[in-house]
């Protein structure tokens, strides 16, 4: 079964923290006496005390008998709010990542607020947050979220009627495009450069591709 193989090593690369994380979000995020959360922490907790349990042993434990259709869903949904929890802004900021992959993280789900703002018609603080996203995307050069965040100040400044405004963003978003191109070029680079490194049979047989490179 993929899909717990998938679930066990997820739980087992949480930090303490984020477990504690996880059985509040199942607590808070449930009804009252909601047996689907009683047994998803059940399901943790078995995960926790021995990765090795058969698909066979956890359904027995969960439901007395093998029930492999309630077990699947009760998996699928452990899974996703797992993946929830490792997004919450706490365990972001735990300290677990680089602080541009953390604000990589932080930026994207900016965007998702921003972009619900907009479906939901509120206004008041958009240009102040597309304006807080644009300059932290500059500060750590992320061009992907920089070029959808001026896109979305864009469509913001059309709607509000600031045309002048438009002119300076199309300058924005082409030069913020080129440097994506650039980045990806040079990414593609990188990775062709250390796959040719990896399969070199020793000695510097790559030497003048590098050299190539170093001088590009």
């Amino acid at each position: 079964m993929n899909s717990l193989i998938s679930l066990k090593n997820l739980i087992h690369k949480l930090k303490k923290e984020e477990v504690r994380s996880l059985y509040k979000f199942l607590d808070f995020n449930s009804e009252r006496n909601d047996p689907n959360q009683l047994k998803s922490k059940q399901l943790v907790d078995l995960i926790l005390d021995n990765k090795d349990y058969s698909t066979l042993d956890l359904q027995k434990t969960l439901y007395g008998v093998p029930n492999y259709a309630a077990f699947n869903k009760l998996v699928n949904r452990l899974y996703d709010k797992v993946l929830e929890v490792i997004i919450l802004d706490i365990n972001l900021n735990r300290g677990y990542y680089s602080e541009r992959g953390r604000r990589v993280f932080e930026l994207r789900k900016k965007m998702i607020q921003v972009d619900l703002l907009i479906l939901k018609g509120l206004r008041e603080n958009l240009n102040k947050e597309l304006e807080k996203i644009i300059d932290q995307s500059k500060e750590y050069e992320i061009y992907d979220i920089l070029i959808q965040a001026l896109y979305s100040k864009q469509r913001f400044n059309l709607m509000v009627g600031r045309l002048p405004k438009t002119d300076v963003i199309k300058s924005e978003i082409l030069h913020a495009e080129n440097c994506w191109t650039s980045f990806n070029k040079s990414q593609s680079i990188f990775n062709d450069m250390v796959a040719r490194i990896n399969a070199s049979a020793g000695g510097f047989d790559y030497k003048f591709e590098l050299k190539k490179l170093l001088n590009f």
